[in-house]
């Protein structure tokens, strides 16, 4: 195999990841941590002392919203490049918010502040997703009217 045919091979592939939400990786963390490993979500995890001499406790639940957070920063950056994955990524992210609304409201484990949050955020990325599309695609429009 060439250089050239693993380049491609791996072009093909991150495709499939640039079309799927990074958020997914966070709702997959909590349904994986409460679900089938029994994390609980006040379970500390890691606790920090601080110069001030208070200690930051940091909560597996507190981790998978912060690692959401990041995730959801780097959807943004992603949803500003109109491809076609990205127009993967707005329905499969439309995908991820009903089934954070499903699961939240009929999985006992996800009926939490930490879940609802998630849910949250995926109805931001979907909202945001599909504004920024438009705004860009309006952007485009005029640059091509203007030349």
């Amino acid at each position: 195999m060439s250089v050239k045919q693993v380049k491609d091979q791996a072009m093909k592939g991150s495709g499939f990841l640039r079309a799927l939400p990074f958020l997914s990786f966070a709702v997959a963390a909590y349904l994986i941590g409460v679900m089938l490993l029994g994390l609980s979500l006040d379970g500390v995890l890691l606790a920090l002392p601080l110069p001030s001499g208070a200690v930051l406790r940091i909560t597996f639940g507190a981790l998978v919203l912060l690692a959401a957070l990041v995730l959801f920063f780097v959807e943004l950056l992603i949803s500003t490049r109109p491809t076609k994955s990205s127009l993967i990524n707005h329905g499969l992210s439309m995908a991820l918010f009903i089934l954070c609304i499903v699961l939240f409201l009929l999985m006992p484990a996800c009926g939490t502040a930490e879940f609802l949050l998630l849910t949250v955020l995926s109805l931001i990325d979907v909202v945001s997703g599909y504004s920024i599309s438009i705004i860009t695609a309006r952007r485009d429009m005029t640059l091509e009217r203007e030349l």
